[in-house]
């Protein structure tokens, strides 16, 4: 009986299957992706047919227990914020405007605010925008008018006028 050995390496995660022990030297599959997670696998429960490596899994070991390694993106341009954990982004167009949720993986265009259904979702994701916006001394968003704004950053920094 032949050893097998399955290596799948998604988004720097690892996962390592072995069929069947043998003195013979295993069989190795590699498989490297990009930009995929693993649910995006049938095997692990998507939508999208992937029935070659369901096989591999079927008669496999198929791991349930590692860690993802997905962090938020935070943003902020001329007070327009937004951070995006997860499938969920939390945006707002100045620091004067209220936040609006969106579920990415159902609304990928952004037109529905789902902001008064999950409240506590917002003020979780606002929490986490902030400690960021902390850190990295994105405070204090600007409320000037536009040419304000670049008048402002003239005279802040002369050398970066756009002039050689």
């Amino acid at each position: 009986m032949n050893r097998i050995l399955y290596t799948s390496f998604l988004l720097g995660a690892g996962f390592t299957c072995i069929k069947a022990q043998s003195s013979t030297p295993p069989n190795i599959v590699l498989i490297l992706c990009d930009d995929m997670g693993f649910s995006d696998l049938g095997c692990y429960g998507s939508e999208i047919q992937t029935p070659n490596i369901n096989n591999l899994t079927e008669n496999g070991i198929r791991f349930s227990l590692f860690k993802n390694t997905g962090r938020d993106l935070f943003f902020e341009h001329q007070s327009y914020c937004a951070i995006i954990s997860d499938h969920w982004k939390l945006v707002r167009g100045s620091r004067n405007e209220p936040w609006e949720l969106i579920e990415l993986s159902t609304d990928p265009f952004e037109t529905k605010d789902l902001s008064a259904q999950y409240p506590k979702l917002v003020k979780k994701l606002e929490i986490k925008w902030n400690k960021w916006a902390e850190r990295s001394n994105v405070f204090p968003l600007e409320n000037k008018p536009w040419s304000e704004r670049i008048r402002y950053y003239i005279e802040r920094n002369p050398e970066q006028n756009g002039k050689e």
